[in-house]
């Protein structure tokens, strides 16, 4: 479980491991245990076809995206959920209403007001934190150190990506081309073993690197489109500087690569970016 008393730095560490990189690695062992199952060079011991197929089975079913939901859990963050007072619940629906209402009087209006997403409400410390996930019906988990110390202007520019991710998420994804690329593991696999297993061992390895990759540059396409889609209801520039703040009470002064790529795409000019990215001394004290 995440310790929850640390700093932001090592709370995210730890999400890192187990939502990011604890599923490709699982995945990866798996597939390519199938392989060696399958193969009749494989020893008669591991050479179980019926344990193979049950094997693929679960992986048909159980994705990538239902394992980063495990580990999500097994951080311990879904057991610090707690009820929200009425200040709480006031301050999230003022942030929703500011955002409903900045968002039909952009050029990209709304058809109406839209609900407020569900709420988990999380003690995490002094740990800042809003993100949608979950299975089935995603849910806003949102820090109490987040919704109390940032202002309602801020919260509903930063609820406005939350809500782009979902529009994203009811339009669907179609194919999902990342699970369908651990298919290869299969005759990839089935050749290796033949030759050795620590050539096996070194391909699953390698698999999991290359999936970690292609996640990465899935995930910051999929904030790329969050925040356009944002940028047009909230305002590009104001929506950034609620972006830059956030990652600031995230990240402390360093600014991480991938945010500056994506302020770059919401079309800034250059000067606003190194300003979001490097404020004043008096400034950044001030977020």
């Amino acid at each position: 479980m995440i310790s929850m008393s640390g700093q932001p730095g090592a709370f995210y560490s730890r999400l890192y491991f187990w939502v990011y990189l604890f599923p490709p690695y699982v995945v990866a062992a798996l597939y390519y245990l199938v392989a060696w199952l399958i193969n009749p060079a494989s020893p008669s011991l591991l050479g179980n076809k019926g344990l193979a197929f049950m094997l693929l089975l679960v992986l048909v079913l159980v994705d990538v995206n239902w394992l980063s939901w495990l580990g999500f859990w097994l951080t311990g963050i879904t057991r610090r959920k707690i009820a929200p007072v009425d200040g709480d619940r006031l301050a999230y629906e003022q942030a929703v209403a500011l955002f409903n209402e900045r968002a039909q009087q952009s050029a990209t209006a709304l058809t109406g007001p839209l609900e407020p997403l569900p709420l988990e409400l999380i003690e995490l410390g002094a740990v800042p934190y809003l993100a949608l996930g979950g299975l089935g019906q995603p849910r806003l988990w949102l820090s109490t150190h987040t919704l109390r110390t940032t202002d309602s202007a801020d919260l509903a520019r930063l609820l406005a990506h939350e809500y782009g991710h979902r529009m994203e998420q009811q339009r669907g994804a179609g194919c999902n081309f990342a699970q369908l690329q651990w298919w290869l593991a299969l005759p990839v696999g089935w050749l290796l073993c033949a030759v050795s297993p620590l050539l096996l061992i070194a391909a699953a390895l390698v698999h999991a690197l290359i999936a970690l990759r292609v996640g990465y540059h899935q995930r910051l396409k999929a904030e790329s489109r969050a925040d356009r889609w944002a940028a047009d209801r909230v305002g590009a520039l104001d929506y950034a500087r609620a972006l830059a703040a956030y990652h600031r009470a995230v990240a402390g002064a360093r600014q991480p690569g991938a945010l500056k790529q994506r302020l770059v795409k919401l079309g800034l000019d250059p000067a606003d970016v190194a300003g979001l990215l490097n404020p004043p001394a008096g400034a950044q004290a001030g977020n």
